[in-house]
């Protein structure tokens, strides 16, 4: 299984029933948009009934930035675990 299939399996706990292909434009050029405050999205996930949503606050120091086109969200210590995003 794929690196990308068990964060996945982790997260949602089940198997992905869709696969996405995305092209990541180039981040060498980013400007601050501000700092990252929370980010709240809809998921269903593991034991779930129907779709949530949910919202991580994240911890002083974490940035939102932008190359023009697409959002990026920088934390010396954010990661995404089964659990969720983590600060």
């Amino acid at each position: 299984m794929k690196d990308k299939e068990k964060l996945y399996n982790k997260f949602h706990g089940k198997e992905a029933d869709a696969e996405y292909e995305i092209e990541i434009d180039d981040f060498d050029v980013l400007v601050e948009l501000g700092d990252a405050i929370a980010i709240e999205y809809e998921a269903k996930k593991h034991d779930d009934k129907s779709k949530q949503i949910y919202r991580h606050k994240f911890k002083k120091g974490a940035k939102l930035l932008s190359n023009g086109k697409q959002l990026l969200i920088y934390g010396e210590k954010i990661t995404v675990t089964e659990r969720g995003i983590i600060n």
